[in-house]
């Protein structure tokens, strides 16, 4: 038998800044380990993946992430092979799916939106994005209903993701378009660097903070650990203050050291 010696509460600073990696996995299933092993190292916070190509919601990959001390919210297709989009955080962020819009209602990407529990009376929103085929109004409108309502949510926002809009190409009429719809909410680029092996910068970082409460800076575009994808992870640090969740943690001592009384 076992007595309760003391009880220890964990209290998780809240951190100023965290650690962001986007990235274009191109299959999670036969490299989570590897991934995951590359997460802690790089003490990221949050990831913002696509083509995760998982096939449910619970699955053997969701739950080797769970082993690491990270919980994921993710989007997959139903029957359909390829794509998908995930937040991998750590567990100790409070969280929540965004559901108030229905996702399933557009058709010319693919996305995942998660609200974090910040210090402020707003949550700050991630949104991973991941877009195939010709870039065609349709997806610009679809951008901007969503953008409309999530930034009726949050002042603050990140959209992250594979875009495959090759933003470096500003004389585009399409690509322009696109850029100035971020823009016109008042959104910030940050990459401005390839993200791919072919070149072109089509994976992207946007930021949105009314409230001048967050602030993004890139620290690497890694050419060199791409797990097997044609895309580079991107890592930024992103300036401001999230709550975290507290834990207990119990410690015990065999009953037969206590002394007699």
């Amino acid at each position: 038998s076992f007595l309760p010696e003391k009880i220890v509460r964990n209290t998780v600073k809240p951190n100023a800044g965290f650690n962001v990696m986007v990235h274009n996995a191109r299959s999670l299933n036969n490299k989570i380990q590897d991934i995951m092993l590359y997460i802690q190292d790089k003490n990221i916070d949050f990831s913002c993946l696509s083509e995760t190509w998982l096939y449910s919601q619970n699955c053997p990959i969701t739950a080797i992430i769970k082993s690491y001390g990270y919980s994921i919210i993710h989007n997959h297709r139903d029957n359909k092979r390829g794509g998908g989009t995930a937040v991998v955080y750590k567990s100790c962020f409070q969280a929540r799916e965004m559901k108030q819009i229905s996702l399933s209602e557009f058709t010319s990407f693919e996305s995942t939106c998660v609200s974090f529990k910040s210090t402020g009376s707003k949550d700050v929103v991630f949104i991973v994005l991941y877009r195939t085929g010709s870039l065609t109004k349709v997806f610009v409108k679809e951008l901007d209903d969503l953008l409309s309502h999530i930034c009726s949510q949050s002042d603050d926002v990140v959209v992250a993701g594979d875009m495959n809009i090759h933003f470096e190409n500003r004389k585009d009429k399409k690509v322009k378009e696109c850029t100035d719809l971020f823009l016109s909410y008042g959104f910030r680029q940050h990459i401005n660097q390839s993200t791919h092996i072919n070149g072109g910068m089509i994976d992207q970082i946007f930021t949105l903070s009314l409230d001048r409460q967050m602030s993004c800076s890139i620290t690497e575009v890694d050419s060199v650990n791409k797990f097997g994808s044609d895309h580079f992870p991107i890592y930024c640090n992103i300036k401001m203050t999230l709550d975290t969740k507290y834990f207990k943690q119990l410690t015990y001592r065999k009953l037969s050291s206590v002394d007699p009384v």
